[in-house]
């Protein structure tokens, strides 16, 4: 091996050398080294792919290993970030009789900068769920690094995020999850006092310890804070009820920001982001209603029962379907061995009889016999090669893998 290339939009592998074999590469004895001097050892989860040569094998990394390799591969070329070099390093019998590999160097492409695009806060249960782009796991850990985060209010108020109590989960390459503690839960509702988007958030650069970009003023979407319910009136003749209330509103807040606040908004986007909402709910009570609601709810069980019993029986005629394409994928391979093996007697047969015929031992109606046998053989074969191809890609479908060809 000489070089390797990452390309960090596809997750591609690709070695370079002499003399590679393709069927012995055992990625799991790969190594790659990036940003911080850190190192990632591939899992047996990555596999080799594509059409291999002598001079280069490809390697399609797993998910898992991809979201690794990107926090340390974190910059095209051939240097990370802090300037590491990045390379590769392999114990022996990476290949099959290959001594192990010390270092090798590795150029990377199609790296993409982290972004994060929207971002939303469940005030009654204190979680920040941050979608966006490329995020990576800068090797180890989920890489965000809560200390680089701010979230300020519409009226000055500011909380910084303490990385030692709130914590960062369901990480991955599209958005994670902030939970904050109980006493920085408090806090934070001390500054999101109502539903809507009048709140920022920003973060100094590297907040994702890697190569996140600073965020001045992102809005933060909150929700969650309930209604206020300021009327109950109950009609006895009618039998009733109606409750009256609004939805908390933060447009007051925000209107009183000063002309020079970095957070003031046009005066009808701030009317959007903030606009007063009610909420109004009649509840009708029925005295007698002719048993029509325990018909309802017995003919609502009926349907779920229905429902179930639909679900299960498209389950099982997928499962037979499956074992149905299995089946006839083993046919298929059976089928392919057995006319290969044809092919080769015919052909053997057909030789035979054309030495025959080209020195008069044999008829032309003996020779043309043969050689119709040894079409009729080829044919037979092509056909159940493409059968078994085909046979296959109905397996792969189900399976959800890509059709190629």
């Amino acid at each position: 091996m000489a070089l390797a290339w990452v390309n960090a939009a596809t997750g591609k592998l690709s070695l370079h050398g002499s003399a590679l074999n393709s069927g012995a590469v055992n990625p799991s004895a790969l190594s790659l080294r990036g940003d911080g001097g850190l190192s990632f050892t591939l899992s047996g989860d990555s596999v080799v792919s594509g059409t291999a040569s002598a001079g280069r094998v490809s390697i399609q990394l797993s998910a898992a290993d991809q979201l690794a390799i990107d926090g340390l591969l974190n910059k095209n070329g051939g240097l990370a970030q802090d300037k590491t070099a990045y390379s590769l390093s392999a114990i022996a019998g990476w290949e099959s009789g290959a001594t192990a590999i010390a270092e090798r160097a590795v150029s990377v492409n199609h790296v993409h900068a982290p972004k994060i695009g929207h971002i939303d806060y469940n005030a009654a249960s204190g979680v920040f769920s941050v979608s966006g782009s490329y995020l990576t796991e800068h090797g180890l850990g989920n890489g965000i690094d809560l200390s680089h985060f701010k979230l300020t209010g519409p009226n000055g108020g500011s909380y910084s995020f303490n990385p030692t109590a709130d914590s960062v989960s369901n990480f991955s390459a599209g958005g994670f999850s902030i939970t904050l503690s109980s006493a920085d839960q408090v806090a934070v509702n001390s500054i999101v006092t109502g539903n809507g988007a009048a709140y920022r958030l920003s973060a100094t650069a590297h907040w994702d310890s890697d190569g996140g970009a600073k965020i001045s003023a992102l809005p933060v979407n909150a929700n969650a804070y309930p209604p206020v319910l300021s009327s109950v009136n109950f009609n006895a003749a009618k039998a009733e009820l109606t409750l009256s209330g609004n939805i908390n509103s933060d447009y007051a807040t925000a209107n009183r920001l000063s002309a020079n606040s970095t957070l003031r908004n046009p005066f009808f986007t701030q009317m959007w982001n903030n606009l007063g909402e009610g909420i109004g709910l009649n509840l009708a009570i029925p005295i007698f209603t002719n048993r029509q609601i325990k018909s309802n709810i017995e003919k609502a069980k009926v349907n779920a029962l229905n429902t179930q019993l639909s679900e299960q029986n498209t389950k099982n005629v997928l499962r037979k379907s499956i074992e149905q394409a299995y089946t006839d994928l083993r046919t298929a391979i059976n089928k392919y061995a057995a006319t290969k093996e044809q092919l080769s007697s015919a052909e053997l047969s057909y030789k035979n009889t054309e030495k025959k015929y080209n020195v008069g031992l044999s008829t032309a109606i003996d020779y043309l016999i043969e050689q119709n046998n040894f079409f009729q053989a080829k044919s037979n074969m092509i056909q159940s090669k493409y059968d078994y191809l085909f046979k296959s890609k109905i397996l792969d479908f189900y399976q959800g893998k890509p059709i190629n060809f």
